[in-house]
């Protein structure tokens, strides 16, 4: 477990306020993006209760809420309905970039004109049911005491690629996860060391390109990125 570095804290709030907007038309594009493929969850599709568990994903996104990306690229394929490569059930969750370049906005005034290139994709898992409504949108979830996050995951990551789930509580304090993919499923259960309690997103999943592992300095060249699949992604007491 590690904590998120500066910049990577700076980027996703640039992205998070900024472009929103976007990941909306994205989202709703038609069918040649791979967005397309991510479902479309009801509230009847949320599980869990105050005790136990809440299930974030296990066959589909069970949230009730909707999916924000934070960058652009026709370089990335998010699908929730993934078939191949289940850990249990029929459908796993499948996050893939192959390296081509990204796009985020950075300043607000001059959305969407201002726009640089990013060396990170990622998407969240958000409280709202439509992007739009994600700053006025949050859940309560004080009543769970939930302290812990748990998936499984497995994949293959090119040189300088790094895969990140965030779990944030109120005030914005973060537990930043990094996962070592494997070929073969990998359990993860890590304490937040915090209750989760008002919050706009459930979770935030990052593959990020570093050569040096410095996130102050610049990257000279661009990544080959990666395919990461998780299953069962559940917050818990």
């Amino acid at each position: 477990m590690f904590n998120v570095q500066d910049e990577s804290r700076g980027r996703l709030s640039v992205v998070l306020f900024c472009i929103f907007y976007s990941s909306f038309i994205v989202l709703a594009g038609c069918e040649k993006n791979p967005t397309s493929k991510l479902v479309n969850p009801s509230s009847s599709n949320t599980i869990g209760s105050w005790t136990g568990s809440w299930t974030l994903y296990d066959d589909e996104l069970k949230t009730g809420g909707a999916v924000m990306l934070y960058t652009e690229t026709d370089g990335v394929e998010i699908d929730f309905n993934d078939t191949d490569a289940p850990r249990v059930g029929s459908k796993c969750l499948k996050f893939s970039w192959d390296g081509r370049e990204v796009t985020a906005y950075s300043n607000p005034p001059e959305y969407p004109s201002d726009y640089r290139e990013s060396d990170f994709v990622g998407f969240g898992l958000i409280v709202a049911k439509q992007v739009s409504d994600y700053e006025e949108t949050t859940k309560d979830l004080s009543q769970g005491g939930f302290r812990k996050v748990s998936f499984w995951a497995k994949g293959s990551l090119n040189t300088d690629v790094s895969v990140k789930i965030e779990i944030e509580n109120t005030s914005g304090q973060a537990t930043s996860i990094k996962l070592l993919p494997s070929q073969e499923w990998v359990y993860y259960e890590y304490d937040v060391n915090y209750d989760i309690a008002v919050i706009k997103d459930y979770a935030k999943i990052l593959m990020v390109y570093d050569e040096d592992g410095d996130p102050q300095t610049a990257n000279a060249g661009r990544g080959n990125g990666g395919t990461v699949y998780f299953d069962e992604i559940k917050i818990s007491q």
